[in-house]
């Protein structure tokens, strides 16, 4: 019988380079109160060793290797997924995956039985949860004729013990078959070389050198290996100079990519910064271009501290070069933040500010920092009170995001922001910890309002709503995070959480809509328009129209509108005009 062997292996030359095993270390279990007859499963895992992992995905389903869902957790080794129904049988396993979106193989498989209420729900221990061929009878409430651990009803086989699953339905059970989703390379041969035994992935070619699977197996080739293909060169710092000393925000820079083959072209760049006083590297990112030079974000860098940074560069075949030589650059104390409170002192709030409304000073406290934005009109709050693993806030800053930078007139940026880009950083207890912090605005957000991540790297924004929650008043904000996870812009598990964020919508502010997505008004602020527009002897131009109408499409309508209005006015007193001559002659 062919052995089930299953491990999360490589599948490119770039990606996972060392074998990984789902490990269950935790099981816990609990019965929802908002549903009857669920429950709510957390599992964990050891994490992978690799320096491209983005994330894992669990799979998840009612038989063995047939997963009915799954969920993409991010670059956590933990996660909890609700909603499975007592008495039923459930069946594990994870992959990961790197920021191409390139997946593993599935790892070793895992299966646990949800106890029903009328039974004892003690948390089981690891020894409770074994791989699936190792697994006793899950349940005596399900008939099992075969007696192989898989009730009848989820079992392709159910009168023989060796067999449970036949993935491509050929009649023949995966133990057995020699090439389970018939895609016509061997199981084994798949699993040596990092491919999906269970998945057809004939057409597929991971190395990029227009030679599929299935064509790499018939010609006894690597899938995962352009032949032929040599790695970039290595890139040659250019600045910052030895150990200059540079701003927060510096430009890093290189020479220009080369390549011993001549067809290869530059894709993408891994860019990484280690403080040179305790090896901690604070800045991680590949550039999803095929970038020379970037500019750190916000917040990354400290003040008056010295840093090591080197480069990488990746070929159009996801070949990696070897890292630079390393560089060194200091960075100068910040002036901006005489002080040193962690904020600008220009966007200091006044000394009574109490935003979060708790009857303290905001200023003489350390789990709350505080900012003016919008040119002093308003304030925003970070609080980590009562924040789960979160040691300091050590910084914000705001920023407005001027149309005119080419960096911040990208890809799903909303149309209208409030308060301002948001920048803030934090140190957790943890590499890799989640937390929730609060947010407090001094005027309650638009009620169209959503939250987005900027990432000033690839110079594009993401909603982030899913992971925020408004308080009913929308002066209050939940923001969920994770150390290393979407939306940190050191891009590293590191315990250093950097947030770049905004309060953003496509529909104006300014204008309240009703539930039908409409004004109440068929030309809102019409009043205050034809105001301006007519009260020219008091020196109101046509910047002041401009202002009172947000939103190019209605200022468009409306100068028409009035242009037509004046117009039909001019022509009527030039008709009267004539007439009262006429009259006269």
């Amino acid at each position: 019988m062919k052995p089930n062997y299953f491990v999360l292996s490589q599948p490119d030359t770039s990606l996972f380079s060392r074998a990984f095993a789902l490990v269950i270390l935790s099981l816990a279990l609990m019965v929802l109160p908002t549903a009857a007859h669920s429950a709510a499963i957390t599992l964990a895992w050891d994490a992978n060793t690799e320096d491209d992992i983005k994330g894992y995905k669990i799979y998840y389903g009612t038989a063995s290797r047939n997963y009915s869902g799954s969920i993409k957790v991010g670059n956590t080794t933990q996660t909890t997924i609700s909603d499975f129904q007592e008495g039923q049988t459930y069946y594990f396993a994870a992959t990961a995956y790197d920021f191409d979106d390139n997946e593993s193989a599935f790892s070793g498989e895992l299966i646990y039985t949800i106890p029903s209420q009328n039974s004892e729900t003690e948390t089981p221990s690891e020894q409770d949860i074994l791989p699936a061929e190792e697994s006793a009878n899950p349940t005596s409430e399900l008939q099992d004729s075969d007696d192989d651990g898989v009730p009848d009803s989820q079992d392709a086989f159910p009168l023989d013990s060796e067999e449970t699953l036949d993935t491509d339905k050929d009649g023949t059970g995966n133990n057995a078959d020699e090439d389970d989703d018939n895609d016509g390379m061997p199981d084994d041969w798949e699993i040596a070389h990092g491919l999906n035994p269970l998945k057809n992935d004939a057409a597929a070619d991971p190395d990029g050198d227009e030679i599929s699977n299935e064509n790499e197996y018939n010609q006894k080739t690597d899938p995962n290996n352009f032949e032929g293909n040599f790695e970039p060169d290595p890139p040659e710092l250019l600045s910052p100079s030895e150990n200059e000393i540079v701003g927060l925000t510096p430009y890093l820079e290189t020479m220009g990519f080369a390549d011993p083959d001549d067809n290869d072209v530059h894709s993408k760049t891994q860019w990484k910064i280690i403080q040179a006083e305790d090896d901690l590297c604070v800045f991680d990112v590949t550039s999803s271009e095929s970038l020379t030079s970037i500019k750190i974000p916000k917040q990354i860098l400290d003040e008056d501290t010295e840093y090591i940074w080197k480069v990488r560069f990746v070929d159009n075949h996801k070949a990696f070069s070897d890292w630079s030589d390393v560089g060194y650059f200091k960075t100068d104390f910040q002036v901006e933040d005489s002080d040193g409170n962690g904020v600008p002192d220009y966007q200091d709030v006044k000394k009574a500010t109490d935003i979060d409304r708790d009857g303290k000073i905001d200023k003489n406290q350390t789990d709350i920092k505080c900012a003016s934005v919008n040119d002093g009109q308003h304030q925003i709050c970070i609080r980590i009170r009562d924040a789960e693993h979160v040691e300091s806030i050590v910084s914000l800053e705001t920023e407005y995001p001027d149309d005119s930078q080419p960096s911040f007139n990208l890809k799903g940026k909303p149309h209208y922001i409030e308060f301002e880009l948001i920048n803030f950083k934090l140190y957790v207890d943890e590499f890799g910890a989640e937390t929730m912090v609060t947010i407090h605005l001094s005027k309650p957000a638009h009620k169209r309002a959503k939250c987005y991540k900027y990432n000033p790297v690839d110079d594009d924004w993401a909603d982030y709503s899913e992971n925020t929650d408004f308080s009913d008043d929308r002066k209050t904000v939940y923001l969920y995070l994770t150390d290393g996870g979407f939306g940190d812009a050191d891009g590293i598990e590191n315990g250093i959480i950097v947030d770049p964020l905004a309060f953003g919508s496509d529909t104006d502010p300014s204008i309240d809509l009703d539930s039908s997505g409409s004004s109440g008004d068929s030309f809102p602020n019409i009043g205050c328009f034809i105001s301006a527009a007519l009260d020219s002897s008091k020196g109101e131009g046509t910047s002041q129209m401009w202002q009172e109408i947000h939103g190019r499409e209605l200022a468009l309508i409306f100068s028409l509108f009035v242009l037509g209005f004046i117009g039909k006015a001019i022509a009527k007193r030039i008709k009267h005009h004539f007439k009262g001559r006429l009259l006269t002659t």
